[in-house]
């Protein structure tokens, strides 16, 4: 296991006690099969679990990933009285202005009545709205962003901006190659998430914040929400242990609340998982696991056999966590290099798999312990070779796709994939 490489001292032995998912004896700590927990430091609350400041940010995402491809942009763009910069400001209602600014006002027209959602796709005839009680409403997106990569998402939402107001209905978010909604989405979706789970909430100092039982008004300790929020930005469904692959891709589609949505990241974990034929892959089971184990451990209390070694195990399963993270964020970086070559000749296409393909390889570059190469993250990050108009572009186009081969067989070699699920992934 190339992994136990970069484990500490303290969590290795238990690691290499029993190397695998189940280091844990199963009767040892008692996990719900369900993200629910009880609050112990607020009777009077059911429970201590609140990951809503991070599903309200996925929420917003998928919002703007909307707007950037709907009508609506393209007419407002059309609009003479509207300049690039009101366009600017009209994706920053999402990115800047968050949920505060949708609960108070449409985004989609002059009334001020809240903004109905309309990234994600509900069956039922009651829509939530950015006032719905499972959303936090003074929340944004570019809290959670650098401000280096925030330099960079206002520099698409100028592309984009351009483009909407060329009064060219056919040109919407893709220019001299690149896709900025797939740039926006895919940064906003992947790289924010995991850079949040790995350097903020999961990282070993916060995991060794107030875990006290005392009495308070908040139903959580510091610890519980720090692992909550972890979880939140997996997006996955609360009863994804229990449910089936089929069911957490097919809750990416419609569905009929907030509570029944898989976002983008879990869903391409769950097809990853599906769709590969030997079952060593259990990326969303893992993860899911170490999750509700860790949490079920922080509630440990003095009197549990395990308490003594609460901490130990507590970073064991964030380690597990990330460690599982990493590898499904590779194994669909595979997926996208893959139709990136099989897509050479379909513009659009090769655009989008590049913006995702780029977007996977940042989220692994930041975590700093990453299994992959800088070298290999450069070339995986390149401005990717023009699509082919002449045979001179073509013979450029088939170098760079060869480099991307060897990047992709570099991946295989240092995250232990099998050649059978790595065909199946394609």
């Amino acid at each position: 296991m190339t992994f136990l490489k970069r484990l500490t001292p303290f969590t290795l032995p238990f690691l290499l006690a029993a190397c695998g998912d189940d280091n844990l004896d199963p009767n040892a700590i008692n996990a719900p099969d369900m993200y629910e927990f009880a609050s112990l430091t607020n009777p009077s609350s059911v429970s201590s679990v609140d990951y809503r400041e991070a599903t309200t940010r996925l929420v917003l995402i998928k919002e703007l990933e909307y707007l950037i491809g709907s009508d609506y942009l393209q007419e407002y763009g059309a609009d003479l009285n509207n300049s690039k910069e009101d366009v600017v400001l009209l994706l920053n209602r999402i990115y800047e202005g968050g949920s505060s600014n949708l609960s108070e006002n449409n985004l989609y027209g002059p009334s001020t009545t809240v903004t109905t959602i309309k990234g994600i796709n509900f069956t039922s005839d009651n829509t939530p709205d950015f006032s719905d009680a499972s959303l936090m409403t003074n929340i944004n997106i570019k809290d959670a962003v650098s401000a280096k990569d925030n330099i960079q998402i206002q520099e698409w939402f100028e592309h984009i901006a351009t483009l909407a107001v060329d009064q060219d209905a056919d040109t919407r978010f893709i220019s001299n190659g690149f896709d900025y909604q797939a740039l926006v989405n895919g940064y906003l979706s992947v790289v924010m998430p995991f850079n949040q789970v790995n350097n903020i909430y999961l990282a070993t100092n916060n995991l060794a914040t107030d875990n006290s039982r005392e009495i308070s008004d908040l139903p959580y300790t510091q610890l519980e929400h720090n692992w909550d929020l972890a979880f939140g930005y997996f997006g996955t469904l609360a009863s994804g242990q229990k449910s089936s692959l089929q069911n957490i891709i097919i809750s990416n589609g419609s569905v009929d609340n907030l509570d029944s949505y898989a976002f983008d990241f879990a869903a391409a974990t769950a097809q990853r998982d599906l769709n590969s034929p030997f079952r060593d892959v259990t990326f969303s089971q893992s993860i899911m696991h170490h999750f509700l184990n860790g949490r079920a451990t922080i509630s440990l209390n003095e009197e549990h056999n395990y308490f003594p070694e609460q901490n130990t195990l507590i970073n064991n399963h964030a380690e597990k966590i990330l460690y599982n993270w990493e590898r499904a964020l590779a194994a669909t970086l595979i997926y996208h290099i893959e139709n990136m070559i099989n897509n050479r000749y379909i513009t659009d296409q090769y655009d989008y798999h590049w913006a995702m393909m780029n977007s996977y390889t940042q989220a692994i570059a930041s975590n700093e312990n990453s299994l992959i190469s800088a070298e290999l993250i450069a070339t995986l990050t390149n401005n990717k070779a023009a699509f082919p108009q002449d045979s001179d572009e073509i013979r450029k186009q088939t170098t760079y796709l060869e480099g991307l081969y060897y990047a992709e067989q570099s991946l295989i070699t240092s995250y232990d994939f099998t050649e059978t699920n790595v065909n199946a992934w394609h």
